[in-house]
């Protein structure tokens, strides 16, 4: 839904920025479509207030998927070890990765289970690929 873009409107959306946590991609995207909507002066609320954590999802979800398929990877892997090759993947893919705290709350709603050691953090990735079922 596209809308005239006004001052007050322009307070609220910076108001939003500032005030929400999200990704540097996510605040990228809303930083484009802000700056082509004060161009246009008026502003596509459907690309302002999309729902972002879908898109983290499917880009983290493709993201474990290929990595336990690509075998060998099952089992405790080092969450750090994880997350830099989640990073390795996104850039591989010309994809925006996520913050380390996004990736990790992703991996706890999807029931990956994290390990504390002594020497390192670590994930019980499935055998399978147990998270396409969300």
């Amino acid at each position: 839904m596209r809308v005239a873009l006004d001052m007050e409107k322009l307070q609220m959306i910076i108001y939003y920025a500032n005030s929400i946590r999200m990704s540097a991609a996510r605040r990228e995207e809303l930083h484009r479509v802000v700056l082509q909507g004060i161009l246009v002066g008026e502003v596509d609320l459907d690309l302002l207030f999309s729902d972002a954590p879908q898109l983290t999802a499917t880009n983290i979800r493709t993201f474990l998927r290929s990595y336990v398929e690509a075998g060998g990877n099952e089992g405790e892997v080092r969450a750090q070890e994880l997350y830099d090759a989640y990073v390795e993947w996104c850039g591989d893919m010309a994809e925006p990765s996520e913050t380390v705290s996004t990736f990790g709350r992703y991996l706890r709603e999807i029931g990956i289970r994290k390990i504390k050691r002594a020497d390192a953090n670590y994930y019980r990735l499935p055998a399978g690929t147990e998270e396409d079922d969300g």
